[in-house]
This record gives structure tokens, C-alpha cells and sequence, in this order.
């Protein structure tokens, strides 16, 4: 009874964002996950919100983001075996190389074999930096936005050799207020992953991203 009531207060949800924002033409997708484990109640689960969605439009395209992928350090290979791969139209990854996960390789080096045949978008990767913050290009650890930049520049590279890539999103624009993010120094209670500091100040890496979107 748990279960199928948290289903139909996910398919309400579902059918009420449809609805609102069908004729909003900003909205490329739909999507129905983030960050979800593999399981097959999980899997029955988005399988009914699938359906629900393509009831009510079929002319969006339907995706969900992972962060799942594996990587093979012997091969410098990621994968992602994950069901629902085959269910969906855009299959987005959450990947924070370089700040949550270090390089095992050189950027260059590293491949990837994931959702092959259809569109990957990178929906979230980066780092954090505090605005002023100078320090090593080469330490997480000094939170600069020479760091930040640098990681940048690392993810574009390895992006530019994934053969299915339609797309990517920083994470994120700007600094937001977090009241889970204690560094004592550099966050205060901000999520420091912004290309903009809370005070509207760009930092380095937003050029990095101004650069890559002009060229």
C-alpha cells in the first residue's frame, strides 16, 4: 500500500508538471530520475512514469540522470549498465572528475562505451571555488579558481572524445546558499560550484565555459 501510494503521488506529479508547463517551449525533456539505484522495483517504478508521461506527450523526449557509471582503470573505460538505458530517449550522467572522483588517467586517455546508439548529455559536472581564491592549478585542496578552471578544461577534453555526446550542463551558474556545506574557510553555508560567485563576480572557469560555447 506504501509503495502504491508513493507511485500515485509520483504519477500526480508527473501528470501536473506536464500539464503547467506543456506549452512552455523552453523544455526540450522530460525526466523522470536522478540519481537512482538500479533495482526492479525501481525499475517498474519509472517504467510507469514513462508511460504515464508518453500518454500525455509524445512530442518531448524522455531521459533520466545517472550517476552510476564504472570505470575500469585497466582501460581507461567508463560503462553504465543500468535497465533502463534501453527505456529511454536521453541518457544523462553526473560526473564530478577532478572533485569528487581524482584522475586515474589523463583526460585524453579516458573513454566511454555509455548508452552507445543513443544521445549521453553530461547534466552535472564540476567543482568548487571561492571567488579571490588563488592557488595551485593542480590541488583540489586549495579550492582556487585556477583549480576550478583547470578542471574545466580536463572535463572538456575528455568530453570532445565520447562519440554519443549531444550536450552538457555545468554545475552550476551561480554560488547558492547550502546550509549542509561546513567547510569552515571556503563554504560558510554555500555551494561554491558556481561559474559566478553569490556577489555576481565570474570566476575563471566561467570564461573557460564562455570560451568553449563561443568556438
Amino acid at each position: 500500500m506504501v509503495r502504491l501510494a508513493h507511485y500515485q503521488q509520483n504519477e500526480h506529479i508527473v501528470r501536473e508538471t506536464i500539464r503547467r508547463d506543456y506549452n512552455r517551449c523552453a523544455n526540450c525533456f522530460w525526466s523522470v530520475a536522478n540519481e537512482t539505484t538500479q533495482s526492479a522495483s525501481r525499475n517498474a517504478f519509472l517504467q510507469e512514469l514513462l508511460r504515464t508521461g508518453r500518454e500525455m506527450d509524445t512530442t518531448r523526449l524522455y531521459c533520466a540522470a545517472f550517476n552510476t557509471v564504472t570505470f575500469d582503470a585497466k582501460t581507461g573505460l567508463f560503462t553504465l549498465d543500468d535497465e533502463m538505458v534501453g527505456q529511454l530517449d536521453v541518457i544523462g550522467i553526473n560526473r564530478y572528475m577532478g572533485w569528487y572522483s581524482r584522475w586515474s588517467r589523463k583526460p585524453d586517455e579516458i573513454a566511454w562505451r555509455v548508452a552507445e546508439g543513443k544521445p549521453l548529455f553530461i547534466s552535472e559536472f564540476g567543482g568548487e571555488a571561492l571567488y579571490g581564491q588563488h592557488g595551485a592549478a593542480d590541488v583540489a585542496s586549495s579550492w582556487s579558481e585556477e583549480y576550478q578552471a583547470q578542471l574545466y578544461r580536463d572535463n572538456l577534453t575528455m568530453f570532445s572524445l565520447i562519440p554519443n555526446l549531444c550536450g552538457i550542463s555545468p554545475w552550476l551558474l551561480f554560488d547558492f546558499r547550502s546550509p549542509t556545506r561546513l567547510h569552515p574557510q571556503y563554504q560558510e553555508g554555500w555551494n561554491r560550484k558556481g561559474l559566478i560567485s553569490s556577489e555576481g563576480q565570474r570566476k575563471q572557469a566561467w570564461q573557460v565555459m564562455h570560451e568553449f560555447y563561443t568556438h
